[in-house]
């Protein structure tokens, strides 16, 4: 879910639609293609310790599954940062015993700015890690890259045919 609530649904990956044969639309041949590997990390990332840390255990369970390219950089970094304020805003919320309301100084009841942040900072983290296909929904949607170095034999062949 990316954009507005009118930009319509995302692109299918073109992998997928090679693999599914889609003859609706055209494939995107000029579709960008990075080398799948640890992108570097951000100055952002570095100054902060916890989105360090958030970081590299992103960095370790995404090359894992050999989804991170070296231009997922920025993207890994927001995601970092996000999960990281989400994490202390609900440490904060539930310290202060999960208040779903807050009573103003006019006696009127109105949504706890907490419960508000903890809520949009929750649907932003859930939306950023369907990136990069670890939400249950997402995951099948997302394509796995090769390994560095290795090269599909039959992509070698028909390139050779050519």
């Amino acid at each position: 879910m990316s954009g507005t609530m009118r930009s319509g649904r995302k692109p299918k990956p073109t992998a997928l639609k090679a693999l599914q044969g889609g003859k609706m639309r055209p494939r995107n041949r000029r579709e960008p293609k990075y080398r799948t590997g640890e992108p570097a990390c951000p100055p952002l990332v570095e100054a902060r310790p916890l989105v360090k840390a958030k970081w590299d255990e992103l960095v370790a369970r995404f090359s894992a599954s050999r989804v991170l390219t070296e231009a997922h950089g920025e993207a890994l970094a927001v995601l970092a940062t996000t999960w990281v304020d989400f994490e202390r805003d609900y440490n904060t919320w539930a310290s202060v015993g999960y208040p779903p309301i807050l009573i103003d100084e006019r006696k009127r009841a109105r949504a706890h700015p907490l419960a508000s942040r903890v809520e949009k900072l929750r649907e932003q983290l859930m939306r950023r890690l369907g990136e990069f296909g670890a939400t249950p929904v997402m995951g099948p949607k997302v394509q796995a890259g090769d390994v560095l170095g290795d090269d599909d034999p039959a992509e070698s062949f028909l390139r050779a045919v050519k």
